[in-house]
Protein backbone atom coordinates (compact mmCIF):
# COMPACT_ATOMS: atom_id res chain seq x y z
CA UNK A 1 0.00 0.00 0.00
CA UNK A 2 1.48 3.39 -0.95
CA UNK A 3 2.65 4.89 2.22
CA UNK A 4 2.29 9.46 3.24
CA UNK A 5 6.43 8.34 3.13
CA UNK A 6 6.34 7.59 -0.75
CA UNK A 7 4.68 11.20 -1.50
CA UNK A 8 7.24 12.86 0.32
CA UNK A 9 10.18 11.25 -1.25
CA UNK A 10 8.64 12.55 -4.53
CA UNK A 11 7.80 15.71 -3.77
CA UNK A 12 11.84 15.86 -2.78
CA UNK A 13 12.76 14.06 -6.00
CA UNK A 14 10.33 17.25 -7.47
CA UNK A 15 12.05 19.82 -5.28
CA UNK A 16 15.26 18.54 -6.59
CA UNK A 17 14.30 18.79 -10.00
CA UNK A 18 13.17 22.31 -9.26
CA UNK A 19 16.22 23.68 -7.64
CA UNK A 20 18.39 23.44 -10.83
CA UNK A 21 18.42 26.60 -12.74
CA UNK A 22 19.85 28.35 -15.55
CA UNK A 23 21.35 26.68 -18.47
CA UNK A 24 24.07 25.45 -17.65
CA UNK A 25 22.54 22.95 -15.60
CA UNK A 26 19.84 22.10 -18.28
CA UNK A 27 21.10 18.27 -18.93
CA UNK A 28 21.10 17.56 -15.34
CA UNK A 29 17.16 19.39 -14.73
CA UNK A 30 16.22 16.35 -17.46
CA UNK A 31 17.73 14.13 -15.50
CA UNK A 32 16.46 14.44 -12.07
CA UNK A 33 12.56 15.37 -13.56
CA UNK A 34 12.91 11.87 -15.48
CA UNK A 35 14.22 10.04 -12.15
CA UNK A 36 11.18 11.94 -10.80
CA UNK A 37 8.65 10.67 -13.70
CA UNK A 38 9.64 7.21 -13.30
CA UNK A 39 9.04 7.30 -9.54
CA UNK A 40 5.60 8.79 -10.04
CA UNK A 41 4.40 6.35 -12.65
CA UNK A 42 5.52 3.84 -10.48
CA UNK A 43 3.26 5.03 -7.48
CA UNK A 44 0.82 5.71 -9.36
CA UNK A 45 0.43 2.17 -10.44
CA UNK A 46 0.48 1.13 -6.66
CA UNK A 47 -1.81 3.81 -5.64
CA UNK A 48 -4.17 1.98 -8.79
CA UNK A 49 -3.64 -1.68 -6.96
CA UNK A 50 -4.41 -0.36 -3.56
CA UNK A 51 -5.42 3.12 -2.67
CA UNK A 52 -5.42 4.11 0.86
CA UNK A 53 -7.95 6.48 0.39
CA UNK A 54 -10.53 4.36 -0.58
CA UNK A 55 -12.71 1.91 1.62
CA UNK A 56 -12.23 -0.63 2.83
CA UNK A 57 -8.98 1.16 4.47
CA UNK A 58 -6.95 0.89 8.00
CA UNK A 59 -6.17 4.11 7.66
CA UNK A 60 -7.81 6.30 10.17
CA UNK A 61 -9.62 9.43 9.32
CA UNK A 62 -6.71 11.59 10.38
CA UNK A 63 -4.62 9.61 9.02
CA UNK A 64 -6.44 9.54 5.79
CA UNK A 65 -6.62 13.29 6.09
CA UNK A 66 -2.66 13.91 5.98
CA UNK A 67 -2.42 11.46 2.86
CA UNK A 68 -4.83 13.68 1.22
CA UNK A 69 -2.50 16.87 2.01
CA UNK A 70 0.62 15.08 1.18
CA UNK A 71 -0.69 14.16 -2.22
CA UNK A 72 -2.28 18.28 -2.83
CA UNK A 73 1.63 19.35 -1.79
CA UNK A 74 2.70 16.68 -4.78
CA UNK A 75 0.13 17.76 -7.14
CA UNK A 76 1.48 21.39 -6.44
CA UNK A 77 5.33 20.30 -6.80
CA UNK A 78 4.20 18.66 -9.71
CA UNK A 79 2.31 21.69 -11.24
CA UNK A 80 5.54 23.68 -11.11
CA UNK A 81 7.85 21.13 -12.35
CA UNK A 82 5.47 21.06 -15.41
CA UNK A 83 5.51 24.79 -15.83
CA UNK A 84 9.41 24.73 -15.61
CA UNK A 85 9.69 21.89 -17.61
CA UNK A 86 7.44 23.40 -20.57
CA UNK A 87 9.66 26.53 -20.05
CA UNK A 88 12.76 24.71 -20.34
CA UNK A 89 11.48 23.26 -23.76
CA UNK A 90 11.05 26.37 -25.15
CA UNK A 91 14.29 27.61 -24.41
CA UNK A 92 16.48 24.87 -25.82
CA UNK A 93 13.84 25.30 -28.68
CA UNK A 94 15.02 28.80 -29.00
CA UNK A 95 18.91 27.96 -28.39
CA UNK A 96 18.10 25.36 -31.43
CA UNK A 97 16.51 28.24 -33.45
CA UNK A 98 19.99 30.05 -32.91
CA UNK A 99 22.17 27.04 -33.44
CA UNK A 100 20.50 26.51 -37.20
CA UNK A 101 20.80 30.11 -37.35
CA UNK A 102 24.37 30.21 -37.35
CA UNK A 103 24.91 27.03 -39.04
CA UNK A 104 22.86 27.97 -42.18
CA UNK A 105 25.23 31.60 -41.96
CA UNK A 106 28.43 29.59 -41.76
CA UNK A 107 27.07 27.26 -44.86
CA UNK A 108 26.45 30.17 -46.77
CA UNK A 109 30.44 31.54 -46.04
CA UNK A 110 31.65 28.32 -46.89
CA UNK A 111 29.56 26.99 -50.11
CA UNK A 112 30.56 30.88 -51.51
CA UNK A 113 33.87 31.00 -53.20
CA UNK A 114 35.88 33.80 -53.79
CA UNK A 115 34.58 36.21 -56.32
CA UNK A 116 37.73 36.38 -58.40
CA UNK A 117 41.30 34.00 -57.93
CA UNK A 118 44.52 36.27 -58.80
CA UNK A 119 47.69 34.52 -58.85
CA UNK A 120 50.72 36.97 -57.87
CA UNK A 121 54.23 36.72 -58.15
CA UNK A 122 57.24 38.74 -56.86
CA UNK A 123 57.10 42.31 -57.56
CA UNK A 124 59.86 43.40 -59.92
CA UNK A 125 61.42 46.60 -59.17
Amino acid sequence: MPSEAEVHELIAKAKAALALTGSPELELFVARTGEYLDALEQWQQAMAQQNPLVEPSALTPEAKESFRRSVEALNQVHQELMDRAGAAKEEVGQQMGEVHRRASGLRKYIDSGPSRITITGKRKG
